[in-house]
């Protein structure tokens, strides 16, 4: 789901699993997230009646979302290094099996249910607008083994007030006036009049 900061993309990702009853892991791709977070490690930990050491493999969130079919919703995608996504390649791919090296090789298939759902503000080609920065470039092969890409908006004035106005309470002249004022700014953003944007997340 490609669209503009405070649009709500995660949001509906979210609202439509909860609708499906169905469970869900969301990640961040933020800097620090490493492989690791991804596929799982080894981890070290003291059996408290023998006082040994156990090493054992603690699962990462793609594995368990694969095993457990959950949805794995990706915030930020076009903020990842390419290293982290190259994780994802091979479970995007028909059969949706993963090979964990680092566990002896173990391979796991994916359920029915589990699906990846990533959300971004651009659509993997960067961003030269100055208003995402850190957003990189993705790679062509990894974008193009998505499905389906949804491009969502702001949504229309009358619904975005009645949002604003379920979500706060406020009284909803007053919440129509402040998404009026959000529009300006949008359409001034456009015009480069502006240099950041006002999304229903900074209205609420």
């Amino acid at each position: 789901m490609v669209g503009p900061t405070g649009c709500g993309k995660s949001s509906l990702a979210l609202q439509l699993a909860s609708i499906c009853n169905q469970p869900v892991y969301r990640m961040n791709l933020h800097g620090d997230v490493r492989a690791a977070d991804f596929l799982g490690d080894k981890t070290v930990s003291v059996d408290p009646a023998s006082g040994q050491s156990i090493i054992s493999y603690k699962y990462g969130v793609l594995p368990n979302a694969m095993k457990e079919g959950a949805w794995l919703i990706l915030d930020e995608l076009d903020a990842a290094s390419a290293h982290i996504l190259f994780t994802l390649q091979a479970v995007m791919e028909s059969g949706m099996t993963l090979n964990l090296s680092s566990n002896y090789g173990e391979i796991i298939k994916a359920h029915d249910n589990f699906q990846i759902i990533a959300t971004a503000n651009t659509l993997g080609q960067g961003d030269d607008t100055g208003l995402y920065a850190g957003t990189n470039q993705l790679n062509e092969a990894f974008m193009d083994r998505f499905g389906v890409v949804i491009r969502r908006s702001y949504a229309q004035p009358d619904v975005e007030a009645k949002i604003l106005h379920e979500k706060t309470g406020l009284n909803l002249q007053d919440c129509k006036e402040m998404v009026k004022i959000a529009n300006e700014v949008r359409q001034a953003q456009t015009r480069s009049e502006v240099y950041s944007t006002f999304g229903t997340r900074r209205l609420l």
